[in-house]
């Protein structure tokens, strides 16, 4: 048998821009790797032992991992909703350049819906126009969804899913699936996800149970489940991680998805004038984060400063007629450099004239 990291995460609670305070438990490994994964279960919740270790497991990979508190939340609407603006708070106020979104059975028709465009979208791209924001699904990398189902929490359908999934989608089943009903759902959503317009792989472990990789089967083996969650792993780290190399970091598109919308400029967070409150200025606090962020020393020690330039070398260089003359190789201090062509623009009565 393997033995489960030991807990590092902790309970913590998220302001969301609609005032309303999330409570999660969060695992925030040292040294982590580009991005966070939220974790949906509205079942079991994020104070299950099963669902903590699921954490846990995610956090050894060197991702951030979190499962917000979704078994309290009233409805199914108010559910989807929550979780929608978590992921756009953590992309777009918190920094968090790639989000990533998990679940399993119920959570992963959640995952799958939030991953999902919206029909008026779906239709507006067939038509060749452009999508509607507010519409478009939170900004997520990647999405991992085991042994989904449509129930009472999404309306995720087969049909939906091949049309208007937006997102790159790996899909886990259990091959010993023993409730019919989610077992016929699962294999018509499976080969949904095969003809989608996304990447997407479907991975069936056929001899396991429905939940035996977060601890809900019966007889959820621990191969079964540790193999699950490394194609996880793989897979948020394919798409969570790529491109961000060519990224500068102090870009405001690395920590903001969209364009401010008015209820971001307002301390209320409400588009209703006589409600606004204080005047929030994005703009500003945008631009003091970008700075902040250029300002961050990205080297270990200062390199050396590069040699002078040679003032008559470069003259000499710059007149023959040859025209082939090249810059010295390697850095060159730029005020040396503004003072030699200072001089010579002064030298050619450039100035004067």
């Amino acid at each position: 048998s393997t033995s489960s990291p030991p807990p590092r995460g902790e309970v913590i609670q998220l302001s969301l821009r609609s005032k309303e305070v999330v409570v999660a438990y969060f695992s925030d490994p040292k040294g982590a790797r580009e991005g966070v994964l939220v974790l949906c279960d509205p079942v079991k919740g994020f104070a299950s032992p099963s669902t903590q270790q699921v954490v846990e497991e995610i956090a050894t990979s060197g991702f951030k991992c979190l499962c917000p508190d979704l078994a309290s939340v009233a409805s199914a609407r108010d559910i989807r909703d929550l979780v929608a603006e978590l992921v756009h708070e953590l992309r777009d106020k918190m920094g968090c350049r790639r989000v990533a979104v998990l679940g399993f059975c119920q959570g992963a028709a959640l995952a799958l819906e939030l991953c999902c465009k919206s029909p008026d979208d779906s239709e507006s791209e067939a038509k060749g126009e452009a999508k509607s924001e507010a519409r478009g699904p939170p900004a997520l990398a990647a999405c991992a969804a085991f042994y989904p189902c449509a129930d009472s929490v999404s309306s995720v359908s087969p049909a939906s899913l091949e049309q208007r999934l937006a997102v790159p989608t790996l899909g886990v089943f259990a091959g010993q699936d023993r409730e019919l009903d989610k077992a016929s759902q699962a294999g018509a959503l499976a080969s949904a996800l095969g003809r989608a317009k996304v990447e997407t792989r479907v991975r069936l472990f056929d001899d396991q149970p429905r939940g035996f990789a977060d601890g809900g089967g019966p007889t959820g083996g621990p191969t079964g489940g540790a193999a699950a969650l490394g194609e996880v792993v793989r897979w948020f780290r394919k798409h969570c991680e790529a491109g961000l190399e060519d990224q500068d970091p102090w870009r405001v598109g690395t920590f903001q998805a969209s364009p401010p919308v008015e209820a971001d400029w307002w301390a209320s967070g409400a588009a209703n004038q006589a409600k606004r409150g204080r005047f929030v200025n994005v703009g500003h606090a945008n631009w003091a984060r970008a700075r902040e962020r250029w300002r961050e020393q990205t080297v270990s020690r200062r390199p050396p400063r590069p040699a002078g330039l040679s003032y008559e070398h470069l003259v000499d260089g710059f007149a023959d007629p040859r025209n082939n003359f090249e810059l010295p190789g390697g850095r060159v201090a730029l005020p040396n450099m503004i003072e030699v062509l200072t001089e010579i623009w002064e030298y050619e009565g450039i100035e004067a004239a």
